[in-house]
C-alpha cells in the first residue's frame, strides 16, 4: 500500500488490499448486494446503501469489518497522519467508533456539497470520513469524482483506492456517467466515519 498526503489534509492510499484480500472483499460485497436499500439525502439525492454495522451482530463474521481497521491503522497510514495535526491525536489513540457501509450510486445523482459533521445528535463527534473505491476492471463509468471544495481538489474513484478526509471539509460527488450496457455495474464504495467517543 502506497500513501500520500494531499493539500496537507487528505490521506490517499493506493492498492489498499492485496489480491487475496481484494478477492475476499469482492466476495463479501457480492453477498451484501441483496441488503442494499435506498437512503434519501434531502429531496433530490438517493444513495443505495447497506450498513454493515447493522447487518452483522458479530463483527467477526465480516471479513470487511475485520480487515478495514487494519488498513486504516496501518503503519503507512499512521506515518502520514502524524503530520496532519487535526487527525493525528485521535487516530493514534484510537478513541473512536467506527462505521462502515456499502454504497452504490445507481443514477446520475449529483451528491451536492455537504460536510459529514452534521448538526444533529450523534453526528457532531465525527472527525474523519473515509472512502474505499471498488470499481472492478474494466470500469464501466466515468466521473463520479469526489470534489473537496475547501481544498480545490478532485479525487477520481480509482479501484482499490482509500481516501481519508477531515469530516468538516465541504465536499460533493459528481454524477457517475455509465457506459451503455453497464447493467448492474455501479460506482461502488465502502465508506464510513470515525467518531470520537
Amino acid at each position: 500500500m502506497e500513501t500520500r498526503i494531499l493539500a496537507d489534509k487528505l490521506v490517499v492510499a493506493e492498492d489498499v488490499f492485496d489480491p487475496r484480500e481484494y478477492e475476499m472483499v469482492e466476495k463479501e460485497i457480492a453477498s451484501l448486494r441483496q441488503f442494499i436499500e435506498p437512503t434519501y439525502h434531502g429531496s433530490d439525492v438517493t444513495l443505495y446503501r447497506a450498513v454493515l454495522d447493522q447487518l452483522y451482530g458479530d463483527r467477526k463474521r465480516s471479513f470487511i469489518l475485520q480487515i478495514l481497521p487494519e488498513k486504516l491503522y496501518s503503519r503507512s497510514v499512521l506515518d502520514q497522519t502524524d503530520t496532519i495535526m487535526d487527525l493525528c491525536y485521535t487516530l493514534l489513540n484510537k478513541q473512536h467508533k467506527f462505521s462502515t457501509a456499502l454504497t452504490e450510486m445507481r443514477s446520475d445523482t449529483d451528491y451536492r456539497t455537504h460536510t459529514d459533521t452534521g448538526s444533529g445528535v450523534g453526528w457532531t463527534q465525527i472527525f474523519m470520513s473515509w472512502i474505499w473505491y471498488y470499481n472492478p476492471q474494466p470500469e464501466l463509468f466515468t466521473h463520479g469524482d469526489l470534489i473537496v471544495e475547501d481544498l480545490d481538489l478532485t479525487i477520481t474513484p480509482k479501484d482499490n483506492r482509500l481516501v481519508l478526509l477531515p469530516a468538516y471539509l465541504n465536499h460533493r460527488i459528481t454524477p457517475a456517467i455509465y457506459a451503455e450496457g453497464s447493467g448492474e455495474y455501479y460506482r461502488t464504495t465502502l465508506n464510513g466515519f470515525l467518531t470520537i467517543g
